[in-house]
């Protein structure tokens, strides 16, 4: 199939998103482009896929959630008063369960300074801000903090993502 072609597949529902992916990077766009593409094309597919009849059971959904990940806190002085690290995590549909861990950039690489576990945190697409405690901040004037993102939406197919954030 070519690349149109498996485009118009996309939109009308005869192949998954995962498909699409797969099948595009094997034609030879790079993986970012090919998600990007499935991303883009998704709600052109959601209005495909209600026109398909429900009994059909050959094309299962598999989309998997698409995570974002900012954290909020930019002050030391904020987190170490707080005990504490905001941090908004959006998602492309709604989440079963988020796991959230805090790491600070040592030497001796990172170190895990806080987690936190949500069940439900999202019942549609959107964003929730999450405070996660965190303990061993340390005295220095900064520091880098990485925080990872996990998340299932409720078919049970898993995301993560990642960002990092030096607060001074």
């Amino acid at each position: 199939m070519s690349r149109d072609e498996l485009v118009e597949a996309y939109l009308d529902g005869r192949i998954s998103r995962r498909a699409l992916v797969r099948r595009l990077v094997a034609a030879g766009v790079s993986t970012g482009a090919a998600i990007s593409y499935a991303q883009l094309l998704s709600p052109q597919r959601a209005a495909a896929a209600e026109a398909r009849p429900a009994a059909d059971s050959h094309y299962p959904d598999s989309h998997y959630p698409t995570l974002g990940l900012e954290i909020k806190t930019k002050r030391m002085r904020a987190a170490r008063k707080s005990k504490r690290v905001a941090v908004a995590v959006s998602s492309s549909e709604e989440l079963a369960s988020l796991s959230l861990q805090v790491y600070k950039k040592t030497d001796r690489g990172l170190a895990l300074i806080g987690s936190k576990e949500i069940a439900n945190p999202l019942g549609v697409a959107g964003k929730v801000k999450v405070k996660v405690a965190v303990k061993r901040l340390g005295k220095g004037r900064s520091v880098k903090l990485v925080v990872r993102a996990t998340a299932a939406d409720a078919e049970g197919y898993i995301s993560g993502a990642s960002a990092s954030r030096k607060l001074r």
